[in-house]
């Protein structure tokens, strides 16, 4: 999970716990430390089979408006995770960066992203959408 675009910030805190409650295993954060600030590779070293991108205080429209940092990083395309078409923009402000009343929602959302159909269910409307380069660009347009 990231919580930051730029610079790239693995998700730390309470992050790797929600995974492991989502029967997920966290590939760039560690339980118990804080979120850090980590070098882009990394990431492509980790190659994630899942990335789930949250940026703290952003909502998905805002992480939209962000996305072109990321996918201009050299590997980008390249990344298992995008190949495959299991990256996931979530509503971080919201759901992923504060401890609080969504706390079990949030677990709900990664278990859905990580073994749910690729879509949010009725549920979970609004808190995250899964990344694709067709309904990006949509929604960059319409914004």
């Amino acid at each position: 999970m990231l919580e930051w675009i730029d610079p790239i910030f693995s998700m730390g805190n309470w992050g790797p716990e929600l995974v492991e409650a989502a029967n997920g295993k966290v590939l760039l954060g560690e339980r118990g430390e804080f979120s850090r600030a980590i070098p882009w590779n990394e990431v492509r070293e980790a190659d994630p089979d899942f990335l789930i991108i949250a940026p703290c205080g952003y909502d998905i429209a805002r992480t939209l408006r962000e996305l072109p940092l990321l996918e201009a990083l050299p590997g980008w395309r390249q990344l298992k995770s995008v190949r495959a078409g299991r990256v996931a923009l979530a509503d971080g402000n919201l759901y992923f960066n504060r401890s609080g009343t969504t706390i079990v929602q949030t677990v709900e959302i990664i278990a859905e992203i990580l073994h749910g159909h690729g879509r949010a269910d009725k549920r979970h409307a609004g808190a995250w959408q899964p990344y694709s380069d067709a309904a990006i660009d949509e929604k960059r347009h319409a914004s």
